[in-house]
C-alpha cells in the first residue's frame, strides 16, 4: 500500500479536519441517531445542563455512553469506516493498522463540564489519525482549530508550561470553526489543535469518536483494521445483557 509524503507527516503538520460522505455509513448514522434519541428518552436525559442535576446527568450520559459504545450500530458503523478508508484514502490511511472502539461524547446545551480546552490527539510518536463522526444535528459550531503550524505553537506553549489555553489565548486569525454536517465523517491528524465548543444550541448533540493508529494504542483496546470484521467475536460486549 502506497504512502505520501503528506501521509507521512499528517500527525504533525495536518492544517484542518478533512471530511467524506459515505451512503452506508450515512445509513449506520440514522440507525445510530434514533438509538441516542431512544436512551435519551427512556432515561428522561435533561433537555440542558446545570449545575443542580449535574450528577445525575452525569450517570445518565456514562449509561448512554456505554450501550452507545458497544451497542450493534457502532460496530457497523465501525466496519463502513473500515472499509472506505481501505478503499478511498489510501494516501491518508497509508500507516495506519489499528483502531479503537468508538468512545461517544454527548453535549447538552450550556453543558460547561463538556467545554474543552486547545488540545492535540497525538501523546507519543505512534502515527495517530483521530475519526470525529457526529450522529445528531450539530446547531452550532462543535469544534475550533488552529489552521497553520498548530502543532509547533503547542509544543512551544508546553514547553513554556502554559496548560488549559483555549482558542482565546490564539491569534484570531488562525483559530478556524468547524461547524459540522450531519451524516459526514470528520479525521484530522494527531497534531492538529483544536477544542470542543460549548452547545449554544438548544438540542443534544452526540459525536463518536475512533482513534486509528499505526501501532496498538498504549492505552485504550485495539483492533486490526484488516481482521475486524472476521474477528472471534466471543469476548465482545453483549449490550443486551446490560439492561438485566
Amino acid at each position: 500500500m502506497k504512502n505520501s509524503l503528506s501521509s507521512i507527516y499528517l500527525p504533525f503538520f495536518d492544517n484542518h479536519p478533512n471530511k467524506f460522505l459515505d451512503e452506508q455509513i450515512l445509513n449506520n448514522t440514522y440507525l445510530l441517531n434514533d438509538d441516542f434519541q431512544k436512551l435519551c428518552s427512556n432515561l428522561d436525559l435533561e433537555k440542558k445542563w446545570s449545575k443542580e442535576s449535574a450528577l445525575n446527568i452525569e450517570i445518565k450520559k456514562s449509561i448512554i455512553r456505554s450501550k452507545l459504545r458497544y451497542s450493534e450500530g457502532s460496530i457497523n458503523l465501525i466496519n463502513s469506516i473500515n472499509n472506505y478508508f481501505k478503499k478511498n484514502v489510501k494516501d491518508s490511511f497509508g500507516l495506519v493498522r489499528y483502531f479503537t472502539d468508538v468512545y461517544p461524547m454527548i453535549h447538552l446545551p450550556n453543558d460547561y463540564s463538556e467545554y474543552g480546552t486547545m488540545h492535540c490527539d497525538q501523546i507519543d510518536f505512534n502515527r495517530l489519525i483521530t475519526i470525529w463522526h457526529p450522529i445528531t444535528d450539530y446547531n452550532y459550531t462543535g469544534i475550533s482549530y488552529i489552521s497553520s503550524f498548530g502543532f509547533i505553537l503547542m509544543l512551544i506553549a508546553r514547553t513554556l508550561k502554559k496548560n488549559n489555553l483555549s482558542k482565546k489565548n490564539f491569534p484570531k486569525f488562525l483559530v478556524k470553526n468547524l461547524a459540522p454536517k450531519y451524516g459526514y465523517t470528520y479525521y484530522w491528524g494527531g497534531g492538529l489543535p483544536h477544542q470542543g465548543n460549548l452547545n449554544t444550541s438548544d438540542i443534544p448533540s452526540c459525536v463518536l469518536v475512533i482513534r486509528y493508529t499505526e501501532k496498538p494504542h498504549n492505552y485504550e483496546k485495539c483492533y486490526n483494521i484488516n481482521t475486524y470484521a472476521n474477528r472471534d467475536k466471543s469476548d465482545d460486549i453483549n449490550i443486551l445483557s446490560l439492561n438485566k
